[in-house]
């Protein structure tokens, strides 16, 4: 009996160390397959959300920064965000993830029909969810990569294109205004000169 438990001890602590991935597959496996009441199922009624405007269903208003962050508070209300999710077709792919205690931490992609219209294939980032004593998410953030929120903001127009941002991190001065700047220097130092050779007279 003894050898039994001592067996089985080993098995049961792996197994609580792998509930929160646990719990997290099965919330996204519902939102995947458009079961919002099943995916609801897994919040606690104090659930927080705060993810990207990108990952709700209109995929964020016109002219609105998608990599905004929009936070939902309260079962009823992150319930209602699932509804939109799956309204659009969200999909949720998971990579690897790392257990802590009752936190997940897992690389992830996010999809949508909103999220496409916007000229986004797919938005990549960390996920983190982390779970009560009796497995019901209490907390759900996703942050996106800094590729993804360039990709976001040049594709909707909410922020400059990785391609005029200069490498000290201050936009680049288009070509026609550094022609104004040189001409202007150019002119300004010829008037110097001239000043210059009228004091020397």
């Amino acid at each position: 009996t003894l050898l039994v438990v001592l067996l089985a001890l080993p098995l049961a602590v792996y197994a609580q160390e792998r509930e929160p991935e646990v719990e997290v597959e099965a919330f996204h496996e519902a939102v995947n397959n458009g079961e919002a009441a099943a995916a609801a199922e897994k919040l606690s009624e104090e659930v927080v959300a705060t993810v990207p405007v990108a990952m709700s269903e209109s995929g964020g208003a016109e002219g609105e920064d998608p990599a905004a962050e929009q936070q939902a508070v309260g079962k009823a209300e992150v319930e209602a965000w699932i509804e939109g999710l799956t309204a659009v077709n969200a999909n949720v792919t998971l990579g690897a993830c790392a257990v802590e205690g009752q936190t997940a931490t897992c690389e992830a992609g996010f999809t949508s029909d909103a999220l496409t219209a916007k000229g986004v294939d797919m938005i990549e980032g960390e996920l983190m969810v982390k779970v009560n004593a009796e497995g019901m998410i209490e907390s759900y953030s996703f942050v996106a990569s800094e590729e993804s929120v360039a990709a976001m903001q040049a594709a909707t127009g909410t922020a400059a294109t990785p391609e005029t941002i200069a490498v000290t991190g201050g936009a680049s001065l288009p070509p026609n205004a550094l022609v104004t700047l040189v001409g202007g220097l150019m002119v300004a130092g010829a008037l110097g000169m001239q000043a210059l050779k009228r004091r020397g007279r």
